[in-house]
């Protein structure tokens, strides 16, 4: 499975798994949700399991007992049993794209019970399921639900390569096309920009990595 860049997310990868890849430009602290919640009436003792998609999903308790398994009493009769219920610990990420490409919206990535350590400007892939989170009329607003983060291993022997000329001229590039791009330097740009000055792309890969973790590079 190849990776899609989160910049490259469209209408057809909505329900599907995909290799999402993406830099860090934020991450939440620590949050709890509740992915399967248990309802017992507190008139009846009648019992509902529902699950939840944490953590956009709709409210799913029931709007009021069953009238046929149980007493027809409203929501407000329905207790939340915490010991039967199955609560998840989750964070959100919000990924630019790794290419490097300026303008692009971030994109939340949800990932549960996250073990790894990464930090702002860290590069990262996840196996994750695209979901959208919220529709404003015709617009829906896509994220990616996954378990498990990866980092995304610096390329070797690449430092060597990078002069401060190469740098500069590298950045230089960037600034160039986002003036004339209102705002915005496609990656494809700046890789054939580099070429004609003779630059490589491993270069302008990890000079424009760098630029990110700096705060020169970003998605507003």
């Amino acid at each position: 499975m190849s990776a899609v860049d989160v910049e490259d997310i469209r209408a057809s990868h909505i329900g599907e798994t995909i290799q999402l890849r993406g830099t860090v430009s934020s991450i939440s602290a620590n949050m709890i949700g509740i992915s399967s919640a248990f309802y017992c009436c507190s008139k009846c003792g009648c019992s509902y399991t529902v699950q939840n998609e944490v953590p956009y999903g709709k409210p799913t308790k029931p709007l009021k007992c069953s009238e046929e398994a149980g007493c027809g009493a409203t929501k407000s009769n329905l207790e939340l049993i915490e010991n039967q219920s199955t609560f998840v610990d989750f964070r959100i990420i919000h990924l630019i794209p790794y290419s490097g490409a300026m303008g692009a919206e971030p994109v939340e990535l949800v990932v549960t019970n996250m073990e790894t350590s990464i930090e702002h400007g860290t590069g990262v892939i996840s196996e994750a399921q695209i979901r959208s989170k919220e529709i404003k009329g015709h617009l829906v607003i896509p994220y990616g639900f996954a378990d498990d983060i990866e980092l995304i291993p610096m390329r070797s022997g690449v430092e060597s390569q990078i002069s401060d000329s190469n740098a500069s001229l590298v950045r230089k590039i960037c600034n160039n096309i986002c003036a004339e791009g209102d705002g915005k330097a496609p990656l494809n740009h700046i890789y054939r920009e580099a070429a004609n000055a003779n630059v490589s792309e491993c270069v302008v890969d990890e000079v424009l990595s760098q630029m990110r973790m700096t705060g020169e590079l970003f998605s507003p």
